[in-house]
Parts: structure tokens; C-alpha cells; sequence
């Protein structure tokens, strides 16, 4: 063989190695990609911590720009508990 067709040989294997490489590459990355959203969907407290985390946010900001509706949707809130758990009791103590 000649000594241009062994470096031809060579280049060419070097390229499929890179390219073999780079598509490694990339499939770890998307391995990477899909198992970090199925932990994020399979795990329960990070969600919870992330939901509550948006919904502190959110009070802060209706307390910050109307601190008047909120003090309406605390009111409603404590009615609608109140009102639960009185005729919760009220339906257990008539049995």
C-alpha cells in the first residue's frame, strides 16, 4: 500500500472517529436533557418547593400592588374554612 492511501485510510478514520465522537457527544446530552425532566416530574417535593415558591411570589406582588384584595381574598378564604368546619360538625353531630 501506498503511503497516500494509508494517510487517506487514516484521515478517514479519524473523521468517522470524530463524527462517532460528536454523536456520542450529542446523545449524552440528550440523555442528560431527558432523565433531568423525568426527575423534575417524578419528584414530588422539588415541585411542591417550586409551586409554593410561585405562589409566595404572586401573594407578595398582590400584597405590594393591592393590598386591599388581598385582605379580601384572607376574608374569603377564612369564611369558606370556617363554614366548612362548621357544618362538618354539624353533620357529624346529627348522625
Amino acid at each position: 500500500m501506498s503511503t497516500q492511501t494509508m494517510s487517506t485510510e487514516t484521515m478517514s478514520t479519524q473523521t468517522m472517529s470524530t463524527q462517532t465522537m460528536s454523536e456520542v457527544e450529542r446523545a449524552r446530552t440528550e440523555l442528560a436533557f431527558t432523565l433531568d425532566a423525568l426527575e423534575d416530574k417524578l419528584n414530588l417535593p422539588k415541585r411542591i418547593r417550586r409551586r409554593m415558591a410561585r405562589a409566595r411570589a404572586r401573594v407578595r406582588l398582590l400584597r405590594d400592588n393591592n393590598p386591599a384584595a388581598l385582605a379580601a381574598v384572607v376574608v374569603g378564604v377564612t369564611a369558606a374554612v370556617g363554614a366548612a368546619a362548621y357544618f362538618g360538625v354539624r353533620a357529624v353531630q346529627n348522625r
